[in-house]
């Protein structure tokens, strides 16, 4: 897949869970931290392809993406279930960290009570984020087993490669087409969203807990 078609597919991973997580009361997170959620998702689409010394993500970071790329090679160990596993366990422990920082300063130095504004907590708030950093990395895993070459998720247990029984070949027509629904899917699950929200605004009031 190429990274457009990541990004497009990724947002709508992102988009589809809050709707899922909203409609299953599984969370309560406002619209500015579900904006924050489908952004990490967004970002998160494009990680494993670290691996690959041409795609976007390796532009900013060159060395560290020659180093994966000669270490593991093009989607193996960094389009694996345990990768993501282990990105994510990283990254919730740096968001909590600066996050506690960041309350600390807050509440010293401007004697705001981030609790008495954000209720979930700062854990909860990380678990969210890094859990759409996941979703993320997963969205672009299951995107190239569309694809004829697959990905070998089982890495480093297995070298075998999966893939759906529904492929295309990367940057082709069909591909093109696609992600041109996954635009359409996602200004339709946007919209949808936004006019949840401003139902749940009309019936319970404008609220800074609300908006997070």
């Amino acid at each position: 897949m190429l990274a457009k078609t990541h990004s497009n597919f990724g947002v709508a991973f992102g988009l589809s869970s809050v709707y899922l997580m909203e409609s299953l009361e599984i969370t309560a997170a406002g619209p500015l931290l579900s904006a924050a959620y489908v952004y990490f998702v967004y970002k998160g689409s494009g990680i494993p392809d670290i691996d690959h010394p041409t795609a976007t993500i390796s532009k900013r970071y060159p060395i560290l993406s020659k180093v994966i790329s000669k270490l593991f090679g093009h989607r193996k160990f960094t389009h694996s279930l345990l990768f993501i596993l282990l990105f994510s366990a990283i990254h919730l422990l740096f968001v909590y960290a600066n996050i506690l920082g960041l309350t600390y300063l807050v509440n010293r130095y401007l004697g705001i009570d981030v609790s008495a504004v954000i209720p979930s907590g700062p854990l909860k708030v990380s678990l969210y984020l890094s859990f759409g950093l996941a979703v993320g990395m997963l969205s672009h895993v299951v995107g190239d087993s569309l694809t004829k070459r697959g990905v070998q998720i089982l890495r480093p247990f297995s070298k075998k490669s999966y893939k759906l029984p529904f492929t295309f070949k990367t940057g082709s027509l069909v591909e093109s087409v696609l992600s041109m629904l996954f635009v359409i899917f996602n200004v339709f699950m946007l919209m949808l969203i936004i006019y949840r929200y401003l139902l749940g605004l009309t019936y319970n009031g404008f609220s800074i807990e609300y908006l997070i």
